[in-house]
């Protein structure tokens, strides 16, 4: 029904009110897309509802996915890594931001 609604809305990604959305689904497609028949791919979210977008699994290795269009924030992530000390954490974003201490890919990139 939610396609239904924005069927008609051709504008630029950049103006649409839903371009994390649409930015979450095409990842989703890309990781499906490129990933073997061992990898999982789950979402995390807790009871306060923080959530990370996308959790890999492939045998006992964990991969926390964040996919923002913009603001890229860490409270979730920082929680997840607290409770999983082995995972590697990722941001995707359309914001082209390098940091040390976070592993922030572009979105073209994928």
């Amino acid at each position: 029904m939610r396609e239904m609604i924005y069927l008609s809305d051709f504008n630029d990604a950049e103006f649409r009110s839903d371009r994390g959305e649409l930015l979450e689904n095409y990842i989703l497609t890309q990781l499906i897309k490129k990933s073997d028949i061992l990898t999982k791919i789950h979402y995390w979210r807790t009871k306060s509802k923080q959530e990370i977008d996308f959790i890999l699994q492939k045998e006992s290795k964990l991969y926390a996915i964040e996919v923002k269009w913009s603001k890229v924030t860490t409270y979730s992530l920082k929680r997840f890594q607290k409770i999983y000390q082995d995972a590697e954490i990722f941001t995707i974003s359309m914001i082209q931001n390098f940091t040390k201490d976070r592993k922030i890919i572009p979105a073209y990139l994928i």
